[in-house]
């Protein structure tokens, strides 16, 4: 009985021939050198500043009015100043200086 040996991914060979093991590497080697040349250009970009730069926000000017009469209820104002590169939005505002009845 005779066993026959082929190249083919459909024949009983155990090893892969050299030229299917230089292909498939190859193959690998293209999308590993792509990820590696973008992540040095972000990696460049980052570390030059070029990346932006995050919200930096200050509130100033704050005024607090005085409840008169016979409510409890105020207004407050005050300027909220963006320096940074980022735009910014403005969900909510809560502090810990303001007491409860």
């Amino acid at each position: 009985m005779t066993t026959r040996t082929t190249d083919d991914a459909t024949g009983p060979s155990s090893r892969p021939s050299r030229r299917r093991l230089t292909d498939s590497l190859l193959a690998a080697l293209a999308p590993v050198a792509a990820f590696s040349l973008a992540l040095a250009g972000l990696t460049t970009w980052v570390t030059a500043g070029q990346a932006g730069r995050p919200a930096r926000i200050a509130v100033t000017s704050g005024r607090v009015l005085l409840p008169y009469g016979g409510t409890t209820e105020t207004a407050a104002f005050f300027v909220v100043t963006n320096s940074g590169g980022a735009d910014d939005r403005l969900v909510r505002v809560t502090t810990s200086r303001a007491g409860r009845p």
